[in-house]
């Protein structure tokens, strides 16, 4: 068996250009290589290389238009995150503020209910 694996290598040769089929021992034949030039597709490729070549700029030109939109997202984002940092600092200063107040008006209420109930201890 190792001596027909190593026939067939001998045999199969790889291709030479990307238009070429490599030889397969067992077909009988030998498939002649495929030149785009002989069939005259050379117009055919022109055009074809131009659609291409035209068809790339398109794409780059689409990822420019796409990076440019892509800034104005991160921009419109860094604003929103700066006003969303804006807001919250606001709202623990309010915060803040509604504790302070809360404890002062405690604190008032707990002495006019002393002085209350001293005023009525006396009465008493």
């Amino acid at each position: 068996m190792a001596e027909t694996t190593s026939s067939q290598s001998q045999h199969t040769s790889a291709p030479k250009s990307p238009f070429q089929l490599p030889n397969f021992p067992l077909v009988g034949f030998q498939i002649p290589a495929f030149d785009p030039a002989s069939f005259g597709f050379g117009p055919v490729a022109e055009a074809w290389q131009k659609a291409a070549a035209d068809h790339q700029a398109r794409v780059a030109a689409m990822f420019d238009e796409y990076a440019k939109a892509e800034e104005k997202s991160v921009a419109e984002a860094r604003r929103a995150v700066e006003e969303l940092s804006r807001l919250t600092l606001a709202s623990l200063d309010y915060a803040r503020d509604l504790s302070a107040q809360a404890r002062k008006a405690a604190l008032e209420m707990s002495k006019k209910a002393v002085e209350t109930a001293h005023a009525d201890a006396k009465k008493a």
